[in-house]
């Protein structure tokens, strides 16, 4: 079901394997807004860190846990430029 929606609601967060893209305030207008095609495409391109694959692919879900839990061991920080 998710994979045939446009977008869904989902509640924020921080770590390398959460990014969200959220528009709060803005949901009632967003298939108004020029910029949701963008939002869409872009949501659509990183689909493939947020799938579950058995076995594991790379870039899936699985790996993007890894990559977050090996950050934090080496202490690293992820700032947006």
């Amino acid at each position: 079901m998710m994979k045939k929606s446009k977008y869904c609601i989902c509640p924020s967060g921080y770590e390398v394997a959460s990014p969200r893209i959220v528009l709060v305030s803005e949901i009632p207008n967003l298939k108004k807004m020029r910029h949701y095609i963008k939002m869409q495409r872009t949501g659509l391109e990183v689909r493939r860190h947020f799938e579950v694959n058995s076995p594991p692919r790379r870039f899936d879900v699985f790996h993007m846990i890894l990559h977050s839990i090996w950050l934090r061991r080496l202490n690293v920080q992820i700032h947006d430029a």
